[in-house]
């Protein structure tokens, strides 16, 4: 009974393999959240202050780079480093 159930779950697995690598190429950034932001504009949390500042997005809190910008303007994120965003005024 064993035999048959594996002969028979190896082309199902297989089948359910390629469906799932199909998933990731629709979503290319699904483990890359950071890269989905380039481009978005936010309003900052914190201020810039000597380069660094704050905002949130959804429900996280971002660690941002750029010129010194006070609390509550819009910036552009420009560019995703790993946990850092760099900004520039919007």
């Amino acid at each position: 009974m064993f035999a048959l159930f594996s002969a028979a779950a190896v082309p199902l697995w297989r089948r359910v393999a390629r469906s799932t690598n199909s998933v990731s190429k629709s979503n290319p950034f699904l483990n890359k959240r950071a890269d989905a932001l380039v481009g978005r504009v936010f309003t900052l949390e914190k201020p810039i202050i000597d380069g660094l500042g704050t905002v949130r997005i959804d429900d996280t809190v971002w660690r941002v780079a750029g010129p010194d910008t006070p609390a509550g303007s819009r910036v552009k994120i420009v560019q995703a480093d790993g946990a850092s965003l760099t900004v520039a005024a919007a």
